[in-house]
């Protein structure tokens, strides 16, 4: 069975290939490569925040299920539904007032599943510029039942089928679909059994049938 991903050894020419482009093939219109800046915060999400010249004031916070985050100095900030540009500059704006000129660094975490043929399934904490790839490279790659041409990502509901194996032959950008929060993505198992195992298969039961029938 073919492998391009396997073990946790990563090639990047699908990187390579796929690098700039803004849409996934058959993911259904799912943005690739998304901003950092231009993600949308949401209940659930995570976001690590560090505070230059006063390193204790960061860390990293939940956004709880009221779209609030509870910071240090700060206290109750509402950040759901607010970009991380605008959230970065309101933090700015309000460490400002306890601090001269605070350096601020916001960036988003959420949960992803990975499932069935990888090394390491199970969830996953990642960004919004963390895609498909990365996410199977971080379960540790495809397992050897792995079946690289059904893989699925279940979003809200909706399926969306990818054919991995073919991304890495015509470098397409499907695997570089952004992932969000609560995404799974699923990796079917089977066997890839080939002719050739099925006659070599046959001929060693020859063999054995034979030398049993000598005897």
């Amino acid at each position: 069975m073919r492998r391009w991903l396997k073990g946790g050894v990563v090639m990047g020419g699908l990187l390579l290939a796929g690098a700039g482009c803004a849409t996934g093939g058959s993911g259904g219109g799912v943005t690739t490569m998304v901003a950092e800046a231009e993600y949308v915060l949401e209940r659930g999400n995570h976001i690590r925040v560090r505070v230059w010249p006063d390193s204790s004031l960061g860390g990293t916070f939940p956004v709880e299920d009221d779209g609030n985050v509870y910071l240090p100095v700060i206290g109750t900030l509402p950040v759901a539904g607010k970009t991380l540009s605008t959230l970065r500059a309101e933090l700015r704006s309000r460490y400002s007032q306890e601090m001269r000129n605070p350096t601020i660094s916001v960036s988003p975490l959420f949960n992803v599943s990975v499932l069935g043929g990888v090394l390491r399934p199970g969830l996953y904490q990642v960004g919004p510029t963390h895609t498909i790839f990365d996410a199977i490279s971080m379960a540790g790659g495809f397992s050897d039942t792995a079946k690289e041409d059904e893989v699925a990502i279940v979003r809200n509901g909706v399926r969306y089928e990818i054919d991995a194996e073919q991304a890495m032959k015509a470098g397409t950008p499907d695997l570089l679909m952004a992932l969000k929060s609560g995404d799974r993505i699923v990796v079917p198992e089977g066997w890839d059994i080939q002719a050739r195992d099925v006659l070599n298969a046959l001929q060693a039961v020859l063999v054995v049938v034979t030398l049993v029938t000598r005897f």
